[in-house]
């Protein structure tokens, strides 16, 4: 019996280096695990990586409406017939230092408005986007004069007419809206003779 525990001795030694190997296999492991998770993570939140907070763009002011006051213009005589269009003129801005520059330039804004406002008939400010069109029309003609200068297209819309301002001319279809005019609102909007 003394040779059968001899040889059962060295198997529990072999069995306990095994044992010692598998478990220093498990640390190296874990410890590379962690290692290539913490380089993960330096380089995508650690400095120099793109944190969520820098991903959002700063939030915009509270929007300025600067008004150029109310608009009466003789339409294009259509089917029916010679009317009128009184009409409320204000500029969304965000850039508060624009409003400077609106005011300054307000009568030439003014007259190029009412300008733009008799080429148009009353059929074609009643359709479904005729007023929307005519704010895009108003927007480029408006940033025109006052040399906003923005990567939308404004300046190309402006020079070809309302076909440039379906291209992307209105102010929204820039990329930075804290730039120029934003958007034009018409109130109140009156069609009469």
């Amino acid at each position: 019996m003394a040779k059968t525990d001899k040889k059962a001795a060295p198997a529990e030694g072999g069995e306990a280096k095994g044992g010692g190997k598998k478990k220093l296999l498990i640390i190296v492991a874990a410890v590379v695990l962690l290692a290539g998770a913490g380089a993960g993570w330096f380089f995508t939140m650690g400095p120099g990586g793109h944190h969520e907070e820098h991903a959002a763009p700063p939030p915009l002011p509270e929007p300025k409406y600067v008004s150029i006051g109310t608009i009466t213009a003789n339409l294009q005589p259509d089917e029916q017939g010679s009317l009128l269009l009184q009409v409320g003129v204000a500029f969304k801005i965000y850039d508060y230092k624009l409003e400077e520059k609106i005011k300054a330039r307000e009568v030439e804004l003014r007259s190029r408005v009412r300008q733009l406002i008799s080429s148009k008939s009353a059929g074609q400010l009643t359709a479904p986007d005729g007023q929307k069109n005519l704010s895009k029309e108003i927007s480029a003609e408006a940033e025109s004069i006052l040399e906003i200068k923005k990567s939308g297209g404004s300046k190309k819309s402006a020079e070809h007419g309302e076909e440039g301002a379906q291209e992307g001319g209105h102010a929204e279809a820039g990329p930075d809206k804290s730039a120029g005019i934003v958007d034009v609102l018409l109130d109140p909007f009156l069609i009469g003779s």
